[in-house]
């Protein structure tokens, strides 16, 4: 039993060493053209470690050799400016940092709805960015005071 042991452990102690010599007289790998792996033309390159906000709210990180960041995935909601309605069964809700304004919306001096506004109000909305320090597309002093001030 024990030369049986014996045998076993010198074949598996063999077969490692004509694996490793084999190995060790292998030609290296091409990657490309005059820059083969383990020959010491690779080129490092460390990227910025910081990340993007895509407009879904997911991150992207920067990718090397360019440093340029990862494109952000496809994005199932509405950027600044488009148009979309109130349920998430008739559409897409607006994208992180962006909220629905009404358009129809129409406000006295004091913002309050008018009575027209209130009669004509519609579904859909505008996705815009309350809070950015600009009056941008849909926004007025009575939906977005933060930004506009006239």
């Amino acid at each position: 039993m024990k030369t049986n042991l014996v045998i076993l452990i010198i074949a598996l102690v063999a077969i490692v060493m004509v694996g490793g010599i084999y190995l060790y007289t292998q030609e290296p790998t091409t990657l490309e053209e005059g820059n083969e792996i383990g020959n010491g033309n690779e080129e490092p390159v460390a990227c910025q470690a910081d990340a993007m906000q895509c407009p879904d709210g997911s991150y992207v990180s920067r990718v090397a050799p360019s440093c340029e960041f990862a494109e952000c995935p496809i994005s199932d909601c509405l950027e600044e400016g488009e148009i979309g309605q109130p349920t998430a069964a008739l559409g897409k809700d607006c994208c992180v940092g962006l909220k629905p304004v009404n358009q129809t919306n129409v406000y006295d001096a004091t913002c309050n709805l008018t009575a027209d506004a209130q009669s004509a109000h519609r579904l859909d909305y505008v996705c815009v960015a309350c809070g950015n320090n600009e009056c941008g597309l849909g926004e007025n002093k009575c939906n977005c005071p933060a930004d506009c001030t006239e």
